[in-house]
């Protein structure tokens, strides 16, 4: 009987997005995200079928929040020509 998954996608990558974060690219694998969510590797591969597949997710993440972050508008006040 197959037991279902407790951990959601997200989880996993949000979980794999903070050790990038703590602990740089290296730091990726199937393991450490494991036991950064308290599991086995068997959700993770659940989901994702390799560690690059996984790494081809966050990069896509990572632009997205970099971009988020460029177009954001760092001050409300416009200023005002004299």
């Amino acid at each position: 009987m197959i037991q279902p998954s407790v951990y959601s996608y997200s989880q996993i990558i949000e979980a794999d997005f903070q050790l990038i974060q703590e602990q740089g690219w290296d730091a990726v694998s199937t393991r450490a995200i494991a036991k950064k969510i308290g599991s086995s590797t068997m959700p993770i591969y659940s989901y994702v079928k390799s560690v690059e597949e996984l790494q081809k997710v966050l990069r896509i993440k990572a632009r997205g929040l970099l971009k988020e972050f460029q177009q954001r508008k760092y001050t409300e006040h416009i200023p005002r020509c004299w």
